[in-house]
């Protein structure tokens, strides 16, 4: 693609450069001045969304002819032009989606005109194809727990036969949460198969990767045949279809359910005989909190069960902690390992990887104004115009792309946490233009331009993988070996869960050593991971 769009009008390709917002802000210094280069970065800028924008498919149709533009232009019913400018700006503002005529009509006047097609990833696709909303699991033998994960199990499971049982799980990333959870899961399912247990996540993301383990689970220790189902995006079974098994729910569709789906809401509420929810530090938020509500009201007397790497909300806000633990009845359940600390036996086990910290010092000085502090003060974490004005910085930004390189080079897979989804994007460019594999992963960006980008970094087809807000939480790429950390955060929470994408240890497919780049110095406020992990056990008993 970058070849294609290098043969465009240069004025054209550098109008393009110029409307990205950061580089508006002079985040990335001067601006290319020649054609591939130009080509070169809105392509790594943009990705496979690239032509999605409508002043770059436009500048891309400059390269028809213009008796092929406008005849794409009278068979679509729209006027035509004598220039050839004039006539791609008509075309190319018709409507750009899978069900369009466009997409079809370039591909084929490219082929003809230019040598080649259009590139398949870079056209709109059509529905993504999904799994199956409910699903049959067949069990078969497969390898045990570690010893720590059954440590953990057998204590749960001890919780299932409480009515009402409440408690909270807490591993380090990188353990096997997850895992350790299903199997439990698993052997109740096993001594109940009718009674159907809820898993809940906020994110797709989640809620796909607990189906996969619990499939794995129940291939591995299961009894027969059970079932799991699928209630998330446009997946939504009927009432009549929630009877035993495992059932998987993104929180917004349960929040949308509980008001359009009053009937499947309350047999799903009235049938499940425990709810485990995900990243269960978030219980406080009210979407949570509100159908936690529900189940706590139910009067099966529900089994509730969280699940976090961080036991807590707020490394300032201590009466926070304390209502998350009420919610769990004070118990949490996480592995022992004969008094030492959980990540230095993990680490020795090699399940956890070592992480080796490079911070460096950015020569940005921020001062918060007023209203800065005070939402520093109400939510506890830096507020959006303080991450813009660091995304801005060009100096800032070039220390960052070296950082990045400078991992690289030495052989390291490196995952970068951007300021902001415009930062993630320029800084996944900047790094293109210096010769590194990356891309982006952002919330603005199409679903099968992510995934693309995702698969790509796990199959080893991109150095750097650079997102904002996306791969936090359940993201797993053993192959890690650096983390490039660019956003300040006052958030112990989410900086552990940063830090966690780097921890799978070599028992566990991943590496003996991680690299942590920290810019700015956030790592100062919190310590070591050890103290991470520890930070808010003086709110549990």
């Amino acid at each position: 693609m970058v070849e294609l769009l290098a043969q465009v009008d240069e004025d054209l390709l550098r109008r393009e450069v110029g409307r990205v917002p950061l580089v508006q802000a002079g985040a990335m210094g001067s601006i290319p001045t020649q054609r591939p280069t130009l080509a070169e970065f809105l392509v790594a800028y943009y990705g496979t969304d690239l032509l999605a924008h409508e002043g770059i498919r436009q500048a891309v149709l400059t390269l028809l002819p213009m008796e092929a533009l406008n005849t794409i232009a009278q068979s679509m019913g729209l006027p035509t032009s004598s220039y050839r400018y004039d006539a791609a700006v008509i075309v190319g503002s018709a409507p750009w989606t899978a069900d369009s005529e466009l997409p079809r009509r370039l591909k084929k006047e490219f082929e003809q005109h230019c040598g080649a097609p259009l590139p398949d990833e870079y056209l709109p696709s059509g529905r993504v194809d999904r799994a199956p909303t409910v699903e049959e699991i067949f069990s078969e033998a497969a390898p045990p727990l570690f010893d720590y994960q059954r440590q953990v199990s057998d204590r749960l499971s001890a919780v299932f036969e409480i009515p009402a049982g409440r408690a909270m799980v807490q591993m380090p990333t990188g353990a096997g949460k997850t895992r350790t959870v299903m199997d439990a899961a698993v052997r109740e399912l096993i001594k109940d198969p009718q009674s159907p247990i809820l898993w809940l996540a906020h994110s797709e993301e989640l809620c796909e990767q607990a189906v996969l383990t619990f499939k794995k689970s129940w291939i591995r220790s299961g009894r027969g045949v059970t079932r799991v189902c699928r209630i998330w995006g446009e997946q939504i079974p009927s009432p009549d279809e929630i009877r035993g098994g495992l059932l998987v729910g993104g929180l917004q569709k349960f929040v949308a359910l509980k008001k359009r789906k009053a009937a499947l809401y309350e047999r799903i509420v009235g049938e499940s005989r425990a709810i485990l929810f995900d990243e269960a530090h978030k219980a406080l938020a009210p979407t949570y909190r509100g159908v936690l509500e529900d189940f706590e009201k139910a009067p099966g007397r529900p089994v509730i069960i969280g699940i976090t790497a961080t036991p807590g909300r707020s490394a300032f806000d201590p009466i926070q902690n304390q209502q998350l633990a009420k919610i769990f009845n004070s118990n949490l359940i996480a592995p022992e390992f004969d008094g030492r600390d959980a990540i230095s036996a993990l680490r020795d086990l090699g399940v956890l990887a070592k992480l080796n910290r490079r911070p460096i010092r950015s020569p940005t000085r921020i001062i918060l104004a007023s209203h800065e502090r005070e939402f520093l003060s109400e939510f506890l974490d830096l507020p959006t115009s303080v991450l813009t004005r660091l995304s801005r910085n060009a100096q800032r930004n070039e220390l960052i792309v070296e950082a990045i390189i400078d991992q690289v080079r030495q052989g390291r897979q490196t995952i970068v946490f951007a300021c902001s989804a415009e930062h993630s994007k320029l800084i996944a460019a900047l790094v293109m233009l210096r010769g590194v594999t990356a891309c982006t992963v952002t919330s603005d960006l199409g679903p099968q331009s992510r995934q693309r980008c995702i698969d790509g970094f796990r199959g080893g087809r991109y150095d750097v993988i650079v997102n904002f807000g996306i791969l936090s939480t359940g993201f797993d790429a053993p192959s890690t070996r650096a983390i490039v950390i660019t956003r300040p955060t006052a958030s112990v929470v989410l900086y552990s869960q940063m830090l966690g994408r780097g921890m799978r240890g070599p028992l566990v497919g991943g590496n003996k050593e991680c690299t942590v780049v920290d810019i700015v110095d956030n790592i100062e406020g919190f310590g070591s991971e050890e103290g991470i992990y520890e930070y808010f056990a003086g709110y549990w008993n």
